[in-house]
């Protein structure tokens, strides 16, 4: 099962400072919504984005990773309360991958892309016709592990200077969703509410001691 079966699905990420939002309707993004944090914005970028009504959605799709744990579990937690009440499916994609699809129609031949993780590390994606590593890596090893040409997603405001030397690239909620609609296996079904999956075991673990959903 796949997201381009249903006719109306909400499609989310809160994984970075600017919260990213679409209503998609037989296939076509219907509203996008580009607002700021989850923790302070969600719910009113839902209301404006569905006018309310989450009757008629059959799916929510959301961002699970790489970038804020806070921001995914007020997304997760949030779009899991109202599946339970409406009965719609969970789908879960990770932004990296999403990014990497998008720009591959931008960029000709072999790229990486990479976001910023805890002190001292970055998140890699090396795209070479298709996604042929993603990790999380030290940033004294991007020199030797990422391709020539290297972007940034950007997630945070103010960027770790060991990636501001690089590229620098936004996905905004239109093209999100319509990276999605375009490759609809990057969206797996997942069991509700979904866990945020940081690449890295050690932060994710820590966040699971602390945060249950």
């Amino acid at each position: 099962m796949d997201i381009s079966l249903f006719g109306r699905i909400l499609i989310a990420d809160a994984t970075s400072e600017e919260l990213k939002m679409a209503l998609v309707e037989n296939g076509r993004v219907a509203k996008t919504i580009n607002a700021g944090r989850a923790m302070e914005h969600f719910f009113e970028a839902l209301g404006k984005c569905t006018g309310g009504d989450f009757s008629g959605i059959s799916a929510f799709v959301l961002c699970t990773g790489t970038g804020s744990v806070l921001g995914t579990r007020t997304a997760s937690v949030s779009l899991s309360t109202i599946a339970q009440f409406t009965g719609a499916q969970i789908f879960q994609f990770n932004c990296m991958e999403v990014g990497a699809l998008y720009l591959s129609g931008k960029i000709d031949g072999k790229f990486t892309l990479l976001t910023q993780s805890r002190k001292g590390y970055a998140n890699i994606l090396n795209y070479d016709g298709e996604i042929k590593l993603l990790k999380e890596l030290t940033v004294d090893q991007i020199d030797s592990t990422a391709y020539p040409r290297r972007l940034v997603l950007r997630q945070r405001a103010k960027t770790d200077p060991s990636l501001a030397k690089f590229e620098m690239f936004e996905l905004d909620a239109l093209q999100m969703a319509q990276t999605l609609l375009k490759n609809p296996g990057l969206a797996a079904q997942c069991s509700q509410p979904p866990d945020a999956k940081p690449l890295t075991e050690r932060e994710y673990v820590k966040w699971k001691a602390q945060a249950h959903i």
